[in-house]
């Protein structure tokens, strides 16, 4: 029972949603009458037809401010990959030096010359300093990258979502005006057939 009333909600909810499709469009063929737009001519060029649908789609404008945001979120991770690979850059050019410094108090040492025994060296504690600050600016930006990752892949879903339910809409829409084309065209071809007379048999005469 628990099942059966399960599936009776579930196709409960598939027929609202048809019904909500099936209002957008007619809304849609409405606005267009209200407009004084000619269904023939959208009719005449699909693609028109269809820039006129998607500015006029009620959806439209959730679409346009989630391709703006999938910019914005582009250019952040451009900019963070950017930073990310600085960062690295900087860290290995630095940890580069510290080997030349540490090489550089070897050989004055070898040479019998002060290598400054066991205490640190100034630069080299500088240099490890920013390689720290280095370490953490590229953790967080490394873990806001990944973070960016998920939340493209998920507007690109919606995105892609929304297109897949924009064309279906509009090709219900499409049909919806090319029915009513045709209608007009028929009550145009009954109604000037209706107004001609009709011919008449003409009538035999018998013999004479």
């Amino acid at each position: 029972a628990q099942a059966q009333a399960q599936a009776q909600a579930q196709a409960a909810m598939r027929a609202q949603a048809a019904a909500n499709v099936r209002g957008d469009v007619e809304a849609q063929a409405a606005a267009l009458a209200a407009d004084g737009i000619d269904p023939a001519t959208l009719l005449r060029d699909r693609n028109s037809a269809f820039e006129h649908f998607r500015k006029s789609y009620r959806k439209n404008q959730v679409i346009e401010e989630n391709k703006a945001l999938l910019k914005d979120k582009y250019a952040e991770a451009k900019a963070l990959g950017a930073a990310v690979n600085a960062s690295r850059a900087k860290i290995n050019k630095l940890k580069s030096h510290i080997e030349q410094i540490r090489v550089e108090r070897a050989m004055q040492g070898l040479t019998g010359g002060d290598a400054g025994g066991d205490a640190a060296d100034p630069e080299e504690e500088q240099y490890k300093e920013t390689i720290e600050r280095e370490k953490a600016s590229y953790k967080a930006n490394f873990n806001r990258l990944k973070e960016l990752k998920t939340e493209i892949e998920h507007l690109q879903l919606m995105l892609e979502q929304s297109r897949k339910r924009l064309q279906k809409d509009f090709d219900g829409w499409f049909a919806l005006l090319e029915r009513q084309g045709q209608g007009a065209a028929g009550d145009g071809a009954a109604a000037e057939a209706g107004g001609r007379p009709t011919p008449r048999l003409a009538r035999r005469r018998g013999p004479p």
